[in-house]
């Protein structure tokens, strides 16, 4: 894998938390593969504020779907989700699985995840 193994995340009054990725998500996705001119996303529900996976995004704007290939590591087992992503914490649904041009995706509700670059 090519992405960090610490996260450093810097607050308004000018703290900072160290969080170790190394044994941050359970699952490592068997699907991925690797994508020029991506960044990491730590992708969080809205709600309860949990991380639950670490996504490829490429190009700018909003994360609107979320393709299974571009997720590097997540929170939950890829294969047993079923048709919708839900949180692992709280277990609001955050979006539903459907095909884009063939690759399969999980189009989100707006306003039920967070993203933070890492």
């Amino acid at each position: 894998m090519y992405y960090f193994t610490v996260l450093i995340i810097k607050f308004k009054n000018n703290e900072y938390v160290i969080i170790y990725l190394g044994d941050f998500m359970k699952y490592k996705n068997p699907y991925m593969r690797k994508i020029k001119n991506t960044h990491l996303l730590l992708v969080s529900c809205n709600f309860c504020k949990t991380p639950f996976l670490i996504y490829q995004k490429g190009g700018r704007g909003n994360l609107i779907k979320i393709q299974r290939d571009r997720i590097v590591e997540s929170e939950f087992d890829i294969d047993e989700m079923g048709n919708g992503l839900r949180c692992i914490n709280c277990g609001k649904h955050l979006g539903s699985l459907r095909d884009y041009f063939g690759v399969p995706s999980y189009f989100l509700i707006r306003g039920t995840v967070n993203t933070r670059r890492i």
